[in-house]
Order: C-alpha cells, then structure tokens, then sequence
C-alpha cells in the first residue's frame, strides 16, 4: 500500500467510531478500552506488522503512525510521545539518532474523543502526515530543540530538563509512576522520552480540518 492509498483508506474511515473499527476487525469488542488500544486499531487498520521499536511502525513506506487525541473543539489534549530514551545517552546529530531514523516522516491520525477518557466511543478524525523534510522550518526548530536537548542528556545533566526547554521538541518522564527509576551510571533517574509539544501540532491540525 502506497502512502497516498493509506490516506484514501483512512478517508473512508473518518467519523467511524474505535467500536465499529474493532468490530470489523477483530469481530470483538473487549469491554473497555485499555491503554494502547486505540493506536494498535488504527496500526491493525493500516496494516503496521514492525516489532522493531527503533524502526518507524509502517517499515516499507518509512512511516510512523500517531493516534492524536483531539477535545469536542478540536484541540489537542495532549503532548505526543514520540520515542523512549535510551540512557545512558549517546546520539550525536539528529540526522543520524535513534529518534530521527524512527520519525522522519509520521502519519497522524486525529481522535475525536467522546469523553475525558478514551473509549469504543471515540471517532476517527482527520489525517495528515508530518515529513520534516518537506517543512524547512520545522525542521530547523527540531535541530535546534535535539542540540540543547541532546547536549544536556550527553552531559548527563539530567536534573536541568524541565519542561520549559525546547521550542517543538522535550524531554518528560516516561514510566509507570514517579516512583519507577532506572540506573544510569550512579544515579537514579526517571525512564525519558522525547515528545512533541501541542502546540507546535495545533496549526497542523486546524489546517486539515479546514
């Protein structure tokens, strides 16, 4: 499947709800919605099969999907995860990181949620797709973001991230609870992750709704 023929699918599938979408899939409903539900339906829709967590989730196409979870007014509920970060910490530039051979191109899928908590009744919204090199000043955001950023994790100077750092990119605690730590050299930190912040993804998002 094309890129091209993967939006006309999800096309036919906007304001179908996750219930029907796992109906037809799977045949089944569970009884609720668990976590990561809601991006394997759309990964099972579009056919993703990677078990490679560094690759992107559609290999061949070289395309990483993202469910974007959006409020009744159609803003973005929250920051998008995009990656774990493996530590202790070691990627120079962002064209040769982890995070760039995963993201480089991401197709977000829009989730119009019925509630504050995700269930079967949630719609699927509009696409688009994200390709860093075709948008320049994205792109050098990013860079600029993966410097600092990249820099402080090198240095292992973990206690000055925060989240006011990095304009589109940062980084956040990604574990369980703030009581899961892990064992980087001599200290104990928080698991991390790179995220992207709503803010840069709103503009995006008004965009393919109109």
């Amino acid at each position: 499947m094309t890129t091209s023929e993967l939006l006309i699918l999800l096309k036919q599938w906007e304001n179908v709800s996750l219930g029907d979408l796992a109906l037809s899939l799977n045949g089944f409903m569970h009884s609720k919605m668990h976590k990561g539900d809601t991006g394997r339906l759309i990964e099972m829709l579009l056919g993703g099969q990677n078990s490679n967590s560094r690759a992107p989730d559609l290999e061949d196409l070289w395309l990483e999907i993202k469910t974007l979870p959006l409020q009744r007014n159609l803003k973005i509920i929250e920051n998008t995860f995009l990656s774990s970060i493996p530590l202790p910490f070691c990627d120079g530039s962002l064209e040769n990181s982890r995070l760039w051979y995963k993201i480089s191109k991401i197709l977000f899928v829009t989730i119009l949620r019925a509630g504050k908590s995700p269930s079967y009744h949630d719609r699927i919204g509009k696409s688009f797709i994200l390709d860093w090199n075709h948008d320049s000043i994205a792109l050098n955001a990013l860079k600029k973001d993966w410097n600092l950023l990249s820099s402080i994790l090198l240095l292992e100077e973990y206690h000055l991230l925060d989240s006011t750092l990095g304009e589109i990119l940062h980084v956040r605690p990604k574990a369980r609870d703030a009581a899961h730590k892990v064992l980087v050299g001599r200290l104990k930190i928080n698991p991390l992750g790179f995220y992207l912040r709503k803010t840069f993804l709103q503009p995006y998002v008004d965009r393919a709704f109109h």
